[in-house]
């Protein structure tokens, strides 16, 4: 016999209570936070989300390849704002915090990764296949779920972090020693190693412009049709502007907008250039090093951080 959605409800409700208080202490553990802050953002997770006005939950569904500025997401809130037949309950054996939780799949969306604040730990295997895989459906005669207002509220709130993306700069086609790089370059650097028979270490000395070629090597170069070497435009890599948006580095943002802030500069535009700065001290210790990968890179921003959050006499 098929339980009616009144009854099973019910049986929700009770077996959604039975909190599990060991779960939330871990959730919410400094130690502990401060533990999974070290590591990265990963499918799976629930997290604060907080743009320093308002603050919401929400579950990681995946990480854009091509923009690791950005985060899939899947609003998620507490069990008693309620929900209805287009929400899924996560029961606390389930959830992270030890307490029930709503994910509200209908709105799931892609906001930029900065805004993440708090990790609240990782769903277990079977939650997080259940969350993918649910499909929710309206039922009007749901009398008991979430009111039209809360709804609203929670899509409005994801719907503005969405908006943020586009306030993000354009990603650049960037090497990792930093000089951004055309067809033309790709191809010039290709002649160096196949007409010159040049090392990887001197080809790249070439393109800093550390190596000149001689009057031979130009000749064979102009022969092979790369007579005229094309120009590079130094910018930050890729990598390091992606890494700098991590929410490990938001207290360097807080501490830039407690010390630097404009005012007329909204928090998230001033959270941006705090870390377009943390990048480019990152970089400038990592010496200009071809093929940092993203442990080095992370350890350089360590440092710079450092820098960045030091108190002189003068702040005190």
């Amino acid at each position: 016999m098929m339980m009616d959605r009144k009854t099973e409800k019910r049986l929700i409700n009770s077996i959604a209570h039975q909190y599990q208080p060991e779960k939330s202490r871990d959730a919410t553990d400094p130690d502990a936070v401060a533990f999974r802050l070290e590591g990265p953002v990963a499918p799976g997770q629930l997290w604060e989300v907080d743009d320093r006005e308002t603050h919401a939950m929400a579950f990681i569904c995946e990480i854009p390849e091509d923009d690791r500025r950005l985060v899939r997401v899947i609003p998620v809130g507490d069990y008693d704002n309620g929900y209805d037949s287009r929400d899924l309950v996560i029961l606390p054996t389930g959830s992270p915090t030890g307490f029930p939780l709503i994910a509200y799949k209908q709105f799931e969306t892609t906001i930029p990764v900065r805004l993440l604040s708090v990790p609240y730990g990782s769903f277990d295997g079977q939650t997080v296949a259940a969350i993918r895989s649910f499909v929710g459906k309206f039922d009007p005669d749901d009398e008991d779920g979430a009111t039209l207002s809360d709804r609203l509220n929670i899509q409005d709130r994801f719907e503005r972090w969405h908006a943020r993306c586009g306030r993000l700069p354009e990603l650049r086609n960037v090497s990792e020693d930093g000089f951004t790089v055309s067809r033309d370059l790709s191809g010039y650097l290709e002649a160096l190693r196949t007409v010159l028979g040049l090392a990887p270490a001197q080809c790249l000395a070439v393109r800093r412009g550390t190596l000149t070629l001689t009057d031979e090597q130009e000749k064979r170069m102009e022969e092979a049709g790369f007579g005229n070497r094309p120009r590079t435009t130094g910018a930050l890599p890729r990598s390091f502007v992606e890494l700098s948006e991590q929410p490990r580095w938001r207290f360097v943002a807080d501490e830039y907008i407690d010390r630097h802030g404009d005012p007329s500069m909204s928090s998230f535009d001033a959270d941006g250039a705090a870390r377009g700065m943390l990048a480019r001290r990152a970089f400038a210790l990592a010496a200009r090093a071809n093929g940092t990968g993203d442990e080095a890179v992370m350890g350089m921003m360590a440092k710079a951080a450092g820098t960045m959050t030091e108190r002189t006499d003068d702040d005190r």
